[in-house]
């Protein structure tokens, strides 16, 4: 649902009206009622309830009329809201269940659809997004910005994360180690078959519009569209032999390739020089 929202499609506009409808009324049908708010986790973790909460509230900002908000979405996405704010550990992270420490692999989607959420006119507690930063802090390997786990022991894949948290969290270019990271970021390249590092990092490069970002896209873009299946019952999709790709399957790593694809017109960057865009 999120590349096809992803691709400006809706349940109202565009060729895949049904398949976004459907996904929709899904995840209304499944949201259960807590005195916390409405939980997506299905059994499963915070993961998937923070990727359903983007999912609805990316829905909901795209599918405004005359400046209204479809109720019954605004209503599922505040009451989805209000649960990653109750699952939130004192430490700002997000755990695999509701407050317990966690990481800051699942804490990037909590951030990620509260920062959507919150775009569209869901409020928050008023320290939640502050606990966050503290957290992702918290993980940094200093003097540099690389980012752990769940401590300071720094790897790529946390690294992009991190790195577009801090984005989101309000944290802005100009610091020498903070730019000196998306420059580190672009040097060591994509990763190609880790679509997760993959599209952390794209966000966070698009984000500070850096100078290196359209060699950086060609490099995915091209590797992209040489990788895709092109016959049988694969075609269009996309699949790579490595840890998280053959956990997640073909319907993750396609959907990750989508959206790794439409960064750059799916998202406004967050810093931009005033004089090229301006108001």
């Amino acid at each position: 649902m999120l590349a096809f929202l992803g691709a400006g499609y809706t349940s109202d506009a565009g060729p895949y009206q049904d398949e976004v409808r459907k996904g929709i009324y899904y995840l209304r049908s499944v949201a259960l009622e807590t005195q916390y708010g409405f939980d997506w986790q299905q059994g499963g973790s915070m993961y998937g309830h923070g990727i359903a909460l983007l999912a609805m509230s990316e829905a909901m900002a795209m599918m405004k009329i005359n400046d209204q908000f479809d109720s019954d979405l605004y209503h599922h996405v505040s009451e989805g809201a209000n649960f990653t704010t109750f699952a939130q550990h004192p430490n700002g992270s997000w755990g695999y269940t509701p407050g317990r420490p966690g990481d800051i692999t699942i804490t990037g989607w909590q951030v990620l659809s509260l920062s959507t959420a919150k775009k569209a006119g869901i409020e928050t507690r008023s320290d939640l997004f502050a606990r966050a930063k503290r957290f992702v802090m918290s993980v940094r390997d200093e003097p540099r910005y690389e980012f752990g786990y769940n401590s300071p022991k720094p790897e790529r894949t946390t690294t992009a994360i991190g790195l577009t948290l801090l984005l989101y969290l309000g944290q802005q270019p100009g610091h020498s180690f903070f730019d000196q990271e998306f420059d580190r970021l672009v040097e060591r390249g994509p990763m190609l078959t880790n679509v997760y590092h993959d599209y952390y990092a794209t966000m966070a490069l698009h984000h500070v519009r850096h100078r290196d970002w359209e060699l950086w896209n060609t490099q995915v873009r091209n590797h992209l569209v040489r990788t895709q299946a092109t016959s049988g019952h694969e075609a269009g999709s996309w699949h790579f032999k490595d840890k998280w790709g053959d956990v997640g399957g073909r319907l993750y790593t396609t959907a990750m390739c989508a959206l790794i694809l439409e960064v750059y017109y799916r998202y406004l960057p967050l810093y931009e020089a005033p004089e090229e865009f301006p108001l």
